[in-house]
C-alpha cells in the first residue's frame, strides 16, 4: 500500500503518472482515495487575518490534514497550532506550556 502526498505546484494526474511510473513492476495499481493538494491562501481575508493577527511565519505542512478537502469546496483554511510539526503522532510527541499560550494569544486576537 502506497499513500502519495503531493504539492499544490503537481497536478492530481501528473501524482498518479508518477506514482504509476514508480511502480511500474507492481502487478496491480487501484486507487482507493484521492485528494488535490491545497495551494496556500494567503490572501483570503480570514487567513491574513490570522498571519497578521499572530505575526506567524508561513510554512509547508508535513503530512496530510483536512485543508486540501475544505479547499477543494472553497472554504478557506489553515493548519495553526502548538508543537512541533516533525515530532507528530511519534512517541516523542509533546507540546510546551508556553507554546500553548502563544496559540491562545493568537486565536484570542484573532477571534477578539
Amino acid at each position: 500500500m502506497v499513500n502519495r502526498r503531493y504539492a499544490p505546484a503537481c497536478s492530481f494526474d501528473d501524482a498518479v503518472a508518477q506514482t504509476k511510473e514508480f511502480l511500474n513492476d507492481a502487478d496491480e495499481i487501484e486507487i482507493l482515495s484521492a485528494s488535490p493538494a491545497a495551494a496556500p491562501n494567503l490572501t483570503h481575508p480570514l487567513i491574513a487575518a490570522l498571519i497578521a493577527a499572530g505575526r506567524l511565519d508561513v510554512r509547508p505542512k508535513l503530512g496530510w490534514t483536512d485543508v486540501a478537502r475544505f479547499t477543494q469546496h472553497g472554504i478557506a483554511a489553515v493548519n495553526y497550532g502548538p508543537g512541533d510539526p516533525e515530532l507528530a503522532h511519534t512517541a516523542g510527541e509533546f507540546v510546551e506550556r508556553a507554546e500553548l499560550d502563544e496559540c491562545l494569544r493568537v486565536l484570542a486576537s484573532f477571534v477578539g
